[in-house]
């Protein structure tokens, strides 16, 4: 029979269908068109003589359909359930019916890049298919090889509705043994279910194989073999099957009349949450449905697929022959559907069975096409963000969802996508995440209490707050929350991760709050400590571009008020104050007044004043010391192996390298009145850091993956003592270009930063190596003041300068730099043009989040740096930094020793000795004799004796027996030193020893600490 191909029109009775408005006309058919090849068709010789080996296939071309041959059934092209483009594949089988598909290749590693990906990938078989009657019944899927190669797998038929699968080769019996690995194809058989006699499946967009990310391919219903082994808390965005089976067993008690109550007072807490009024009319409801390319007709939504970004921007369906490719986003369905929920809560009788009715065919439409309890639609990754509109939506619509008899299906959805089983899951398997804090937490705690059975509800509630607290609990490998106050994601400290957390979980407590469950008093604690130290890192609400991340000169706290006056509302941990006046003193000093007139009231009779923040910080899980004085900031950064200096990403702060180098940024007011900002923004002039200044195209990484650069030393952090403090770190740039390696240390005291540098070496022979001073946006009018009679102002928009000792510099931004010793320095006050850190120079290419923003900027910035030249074999700079710009007479450093072994000051307003130990050293003048490990000390006497201050800036983590690093899980280390006379202490965790008149000390250390100890002198 001659192959016809007729265009089709059909009345759509299903959800997932298009509908057809044009009447027929004499050359359309109602019903779908088979296909028998004919071999001795001058149509099938054409192709034949022409044909390529294909990987991709969505059926919109004639000859996709000649690479399949039906045995025992038929196959047709369909219009009535597609996905992408306008024809899917039917295939109407009978018993012992295969399908054979010859022609077929693997797509390889080149082929399958995309970019932006760097993780790991295998080969994966990704298909879309149809099922209009779920049976108890496999259909099995077999790959050969051109030279013998054999993998299959068995898929459950046990569903309605649209999947899509991405299975690895890796995980089909006979695939590769190894991930990553290549497995070539030709052939595949498709087996029909062979205890059933018939029936009908469409396929849709299928790619015989590519190189799929690692991560992504996720489990099912369908394909439970898929990453079977895989921990339940190893991929916090993976729903996984034995979380799912321990909500269906989940059993529960009766409940009390006060539980009920309990029950009830939380989801009114969670109603405030999401509850917004909402004025669209139907009319417009209908017009924003039709804006997102779907129609509504007769109680039906119809028309494009529903996806997930990931779900398709990653697979090259594009390689399909005259595929357009369209879909509706989940999250932008799902907004759409909020707001239906929320008309549908505040409109009146006439209105209000029309938006019902609308909402629940968007319901009918999204379980239909794939989202559903066991569904993972190939993957899911990120779900977290895609969700939330999704869990809202259905969470205020729970009473017209259950009045449909839909809310038992709802709830199993929900606690599936949510991974909620992990409330159930064995304590030993808990794990904190910020991705999970930030997106899923509060979003699980919608799904848990929409429960049908109450009993379980409350189980379920019960269990999710233990969960909660336990995990905020954890400050080693399992916790984000370390010990220290910083917020890990990424393996590294980031606040703009952390904001998102501290705004979730902040409701949380609001949400508990009035009821009888409660969060663990430790994880209270822990997490109250981590809040409190974002607004250390903030000034006023903005941190400093070295904990910016991927996000540089962006980021600030200023959306957590709610979450600090929850957290103040939610009393101490400890139980024994219903205020937590800390946190209302934090809030007082941000945000001012409490705007609600019953919380003042409590505010008022509590005596809450603003706080006063001064005094000095050590962060060393995020190698960072902030300073503070009431007017302004400081915060200095480094890196090392155990913390990254910046995130780079393929579209994100491409120019980000020096982030991390050592930085020094005042802040007074934030970042852009400060003179942070990101337009002519020269990305080699970090405020403080050493750095080689490329120019922007060489300061690009030339790969398009995610690089967190890191030291090959451990050495940099910080040492606290009482308002002061000391930073240090070896720079040690290894596998960057130039090589760039130099000690630097700040000594912070009062109201001024002393900045050393010492052995600044780089390889680099063709641009300069340079420490800056401060670069900011200017005014055209700024001059910068100076003691060495030049004119600095846009005049002279570049000019170098030889200073002494003694010679100081303002910036236009009231910061005065004094020179402790000579120096050549660069000034420019120039207009820079620089470009958008989300711009690659290499490639051409805009992060989709800026399209239509200039790809560089321009701005007149000041800056001034300290001139290493070119290829410095042992530079140097020592000089102070006076934030309020008064340099005071009377107030001295003396420099004792500045090399490669220490770097030592005495301060004689606080008469301190400080010193940044990198090596083992030793002194003939001081009471410190010797120091025998890298480490961070002062010391100041008294008539007491003197206060020794002690910091291991390493914090010493454990490895696992894998040896990869358990971040948070720090060893004790030991640090030695020797003392002029014979001194005692009863300090814990302090071994001394006598010998000949010295005194031998062995203190131990821990996770970067700071430790002070209080020895008298023997007599």
């Amino acid at each position: 029979m001659k192959n016809i191909y007729l265009s089709i029109c059909v009345i759509l009775l299903f959800a997932s269908c298009r509908t057809e408005t044009q009447a027929p006309s004499k050359s359309q058919r109602t019903e779908d068109v088979g296909y028998e090849t004919d071999v001795d068709s001058k149509i099938y010789q054409a192709w034949k003589k022409k044909a390529d080996k294909r990987s991709v296939f969505s059926f919109e071309s004639d000859d996709d359909f000649y690479y399949f041959t039906a045995e025992n059934s038929s196959i047709s092209a369909s219009k009535r359930k597609i996905q992408f483009g306008e024809r899917s594949f039917q295939w109407d089988w009978k018993k012992n019916a295969q399908l054979e598909v010859n022609g077929i290749r693997a797509l390889n590693k080149e082929e399958s890049k995309v970019v932006g990906q760097g993780s790991a990938q295998s080969p994966t078989f990704i298909m879309s298919l149809y099922n209009e009657k779920a049976i108890d019944e496999k259909m099995n899927f077999t790959f050969f090889g051109p030279e013998g190669e054999q993998a299959d797998f068995d898929l459950n038929l046990n569903f309605v509705g649209w999947r899509t699968l991405w299975i690895p080769f890796y995980d089909m019996r006979g695939g590769p043994s190894k991930k990553r690995q290549e497995f070539e194809i030709d052939t595949c058989i498709i087996k029909a279910p062979q205890g059933s006699d018939g029936g009908r499946i469409y396929f849709d967009d299928i790619v015989f194989s590519q190189f799929a990310d690692d991560r992504h391919q996720y489990q099912s219903f369908q394909a439970p073999f898929v990453k079977k082994d895989q921990e339940i808390n190893s991929d916090h965005w993976m729903p996984h099957l034995k979380l799912m089976g321990l909500i269906d067993q989940a059993v529960a008690d009766e409940v009390s009349e006060v539980d009920q109550q309990s029950i009830a007072r939380l989801k009114s807490n969670l109603d405030e949450e999401v509850n917004v009024v909402s004025k669209r009319t139907y009319a417009e409801a209908l017009a924003s449905l039709e804006s997102l390319g779907l129609m509504y007709k007769q109680g039906i939504i119809t028309s494009l697929p529903l996806k997930l970004a990931v779900q398709y921007k990653t697979i090259h369906y594009k390689r399909a022959k005259n595929l357009q490719i369209k879909a509706v986003d989940f999250d932008a369905f799902w907004i759409y559907q909020l707001e239906l929920a929320r008309s549908w809560r505040t409109a009146n009788d006439d209105d209000k069975y029309l938006f019902e009715e609308l909402f629940i065919a968007g319901l009918r439409y999204t379980r239909d096409q794939g989202f559903q309890c066991g569904s993972s639609q190939g993957t899911l990754h990120h779900l977290g963000y895609q969700f939330r509109n999704y869990v809202r939506a259905m969470y205020i619509a729970r009473d017209l969802i259950a009045s449909h008899h839909l809310l038992g299906e709802v709830y199993r959805d929900l606690c599936w996508f949510m991974n909620a089983g992990e409330v159930y899951a064995d304590e030993s398997q808990f794990k904190a995440n910020i991705d999970y804090l930030n997106t899923i937490a509060i979003h699980r705690l919608m799904a848990l209490s929409i429960c049908p059975d109450q009993t379980k509800a409350y189980r379920n509630i019960e269990l999710f707050s233990y969960h909660l607290g336990k995990t905020l609990s954890y400050t080693d490998e399992r916790g984000v929350f370390k010990i220290d106050g910083t917020s890990w994601h990424h393996r590294g400290h980031y606040p703009a991760y952390g904001v998102g957390a501290f705004t979730s979980v902040g409701k949380l407590f609001q949400a508990f709050h009035g009821t009888s469950f409660s969060i663990w008093s430790e994880g209270h604690s822990n997490f109250r400590r981590a809040l409190l130290a974002s607004r250390v890192y903030s000034q006023k609400f903005d941190w400093g571009i070295g904990l910016s991340g991927r996000h540089p000169l962006h980021g600030n706290i200023n959306g957590l008020k709610n979450s600090f006056l929850s957290l103040a509302l939610a009393g101490t941990p400890d139980g024994r104050e219903s205020l937590d006046k800390e946190l209302a003193a934090a809030y007082r000093r941000l945000w001012g007044n409490v705007e609600n007139a019953e919380l003042a009231k409590v505010f008022e009779e509590e005596k809450i004043e603003a706080e006063v923040l001064s005094g000095n910080w050590a962060f060393p899980y995020a190698d960072l010391m902030v300073h503070r004085r009431s007017s302004w900031m400081a915060s200095v950064k480094g890196y090392s192996k155990n913390v990254w200096s910046s995130e780079i990403y393929t579209k994100d702060n491409r120019y980000g390298r020096y982030h991390s180098n050592g930085s020094v940024q005042i802040m007074k007011e934030g970042n852009e009145a400060d003179g942070y900002v990101e337009a002519g923004w020269d990305w080699c002039r970090v405020p403080g850091a050493t750095v080689i200044e490329y120019p922007a195209e060489k300061l690009e990484p030339k790969k398009d993956s995610t690089l967190m650069y890191m030291s090959g030393s451990s050495f940099a952090g910080s040492l606290k003592v009482n308002d002061n403090g000391v930073f240090a770190m070896y720079l040690n740039s290894m596998g960057l270009e130039g090589r760039l390696k130099a000690f630097k240390s700040v000594f912070a005291f009062g109201d001024r930063l002393i900045c050393l540098g010492s052995q600044v070496r780089s390889r680099e022979e063709v641009y300069p190596t340079s420490t800056v001073l401060f670069q900011h946006a200017s005014e055209d009018s700024v001059k910068l003041e100076n003691s060495f009679g030049i004119s600095a102002d846009v005049q002279v928009p570049e000019q170098n300068i030889q200073v002494k000792q003694g010679d100081w510099l303002k910036d236009g931004k009231g910061n005065l730099y004094h020179f402790l010793e000579a120096a050549d320095l660069n000034v420019r006050i120039k207009k820079q043009r620089s470009p958008n850190n989300k711009y690659s120079m290499r490639r051409d290419d805009m992060h989709r989040g800026r399209l239509g923003q200039e790809k560089f900027g321009e701005g007149l910035f000041a800056s001034a740096v300290i001139d290493h030249g070119k290829n410095p074999r042992g530079g140097s700079y020592a000089y102070e930094v006076w934030p309020d710009a008064i340099l005071r007479d009377g107030v001295k450093t003396k420099i004792l020793r500045r090399d490669s072994k220490v770097h030592a000051i005495y301060d004689t307003q606080s008469k301190t000795l400080a010193m940044a130990v990198f090596d083992k050293v030793e002194f003939e003048k001081l009471i410190i004799k010797k120091v025998s490990n890298p480490c961070l000390i002062t010391m100041q006497r008294s008539q007491e004796g003197i206060t020794l201050s002690v910091a291991d800036p390493d914090v010493n983590d454990a490895l696992a027996e894998d040896k990869k690093r358990l971040s948070g899980r720090s060893l004790v280390s030991k640090i030695n030193l020797i003392l002029k006379g014979e001194w005692a202490s009863e300090e814990p965790g302090l071994v001394v020893n006598y010998d000949r008149g010295v005194s031998l000390l062995e203190i131990e250390c821990k996770s970067g600490l700071s430790r002070s100890l209080s020895l008298k002198e023997i007599k």
